[in-house]
């Protein structure tokens, strides 16, 4: 079980840090401001919504190894 919370969190993390300095600084880079925003405005609901899934999944675990994490993560 905490192999599957620890992959879980890594996921979580791993999964939001290629967003931010990944994808978002080139689209701004190679796209006009206003073209940018509407791109991101568009993606960050399944963005949010993906990971709040994981951080759901995560929790269920992390329960059962650790008992006062799972509020971080839901916290998230």
């Amino acid at each position: 079980m905490r192999f599957l919370s620890l992959l879980a969190s890594a996921t979580l993390f791993g999964g939001m840090m290629p967003f931010s300095f990944g994808f978002a600084p080139p689209v701004f880079k190679t796209l006009d401001v206003g073209e940018a925003g509407r791109m991101l405005r568009q993606a960050f609901p399944w963005y949010y919504l993906f990971f709040l899934a994981i951080a759901v999944l995560d929790a269920a675990p992390f329960f059962s190894v650790f008992h006062s994490s799972p509020l971080v993560l839901l916290a998230i």
